[in-house]
């Protein structure tokens, strides 16, 4: 089985047409009447080789026509190699074709970070190569990451880096830690498996719009001065065929630098780690918000009574009813941030109110259960959102909210 071949070339360098061919050998084995795909690089440049070959070793043998013998998947480039939040839902809808409908597709989601590499008799070096005849770095933007950067694109990146309470970029810059020559390298794997869990707690949280098996690849593309290379630092696979939540598995390279260790085979790069044969199923990152948010029942029992009285104040005052859901929930949304914001804004992420977006922002909640700065910005967003918002979806929310805290709207 073609599983089994993925599962062999993780961590190991490759050719960019080698490793695409393994892909579509997996994504073959389905016989799905309609592939899409999501392609997420790098801007640079110097991605266009792997940006190249997947185009004819994949996109172009195995996705529908977008207009007349022209194939293409739903693409992203920019500042290294970002996953933007709502990207797979866009993409999974653009190919639930009417085909799919009574049958299924496979959604191909390869996420490229890139570094640079020119071998050397003492071993390779990652990070700087000549670019137009001047020394650069590759990727210039994980390279701003390390130095410690303030562009918005790089507080991107920072949040993603430091996600559940893992603090990467220090674990990087750390020569106890990271072997300093290795940091470029270490710096890629970890960006593409990190974009790749944001892909997939995407898929987790959405219902796709016809029966859906997704794969998603975290690649490091190797800039070299002859023909590029890559490193599969693993995958996963979400099956959304059925009703319920996709079960999602994931093979390979984790996220934490610490762990990785790198091997010449004849000439080729390797990286492993301990654990890599065993396959971990992906968390559900709202279930455990709700776990965080139990444990800390005794606190909110300190609320119950100032929220209880707030709301039904708000009730008697505002006249509630359905017509007025919309208003009456913002009223709640804003008592909520001055009476208890944290236990609310984790309450509202684990029903599934907070887009998925936040799920960063509620681990470091979670994590901190003073932090209520944090909280507020949390309800002010989903306060922003009120207007645009169905008035049953509001009036769900309040009874939500009037539920957990023992309020009767009667």
């Amino acid at each position: 089985m073609q599983l089994e071949t993925l599962k062999s070339i993780v961590g190991k360098e490759l050719p960019c047409d080698d490793l695409n061919r393994h892909l579509k050998a997996y994504v073959q084995e389905f016989r799905a009447p309609v592939v899409g795909a999501l392609r997420i690089t790098c801007a640079d440049e110097s991605e266009n080789e792997c940006v190249q070959s997947f185009q004819s070793v994949i996109a172009q043998p195995l996705l529908p026509s977008l207009k007349l013998a022209r194939q293409a998947p739903f693409r992203i480039a920019n500042l290294g190699g970002r996953y933007e939040w709502g990207s797979v839902q866009i993409a999974e809808n653009h190919f639930a074709t009417p085909k799919t409908k009574s049958s299924f597709k496979v959604l191909l989601v390869k996420i490229n970070s890139h570094v640079c590499v020119h071998k050397t008799p003492d071993g390779p070096v990652f990070g700087k190569m000549d670019r137009y005849k001047t020394t650069s770095e590759y990727c210039g933007a994980l390279h701003a990451l390390m130095r410690g950067g303030t562009r918005p694109f790089i507080e991107d990146l920072k949040e993603t880096f430091a996600s559940e309470g893992l603090d990467r970029v220090a674990l990087l810059n750390d020569p106890d830690k990271v072997e300093p020559r290795y940091r470029p390298l270490f710096a890629a794997l970890a960006n593409a498996r990190l974009q790749a869990r944001k892909a997939v707690m995407e898929i987790q949280d959405y219902e796709a719009d016809t029966p859906t098996f997704y794969l998603i690849a975290p690649t490091v593309t190797l800039n070299r001065k002859s023909d590029d290379h890559e490193i599969l630092c693993g995958f996963y696979t979400a099956d959304d065929r059925q009703p319920g939540p996709p079960e999602a598995q994931y093979y390979g390279l984790g996220d934490d630098p610490r762990r990785y260790r790198l091997t010449l085979e004849w000439g080729s790069i390797e990286v492993t780690e301990d654990g890599i044969d065993a396959p971990r199923k992906a968390r559900d990152h709202r279930e455990l918000i709700r776990e965080q948010l139990e444990q800390a029942k005794e606190r909110r029992k300190d609320y119950q009574h100032a929220v209880n009285q707030a709301i039904k104040e708000v009730k008697q005052t505002q006249h509630w009813n359905p017509k007025s859901s919309k208003k009456m929930l913002k009223v709640l949304l804003r008592l909520l941030a001055d009476i208890n914001p944290v236990s609310a804004s984790l309450f509202l992420f684990a029903e599934s109110v907070a887009d998925i977006r936040h799920v960063f922002q509620a681990h470091e909640i979670a994590k901190d259960m003073e932090n209520d700065e944090e909280a507020k910005a949390m309800l002010a967003q989903i306060q922003a959102e009120v207007d645009h918002m169905p008035k049953e979806k509001a009036e769900r929310i309040i009874h939500l909210l009037a539920n957990e805290y023992g309020v009767d709207l009667k």
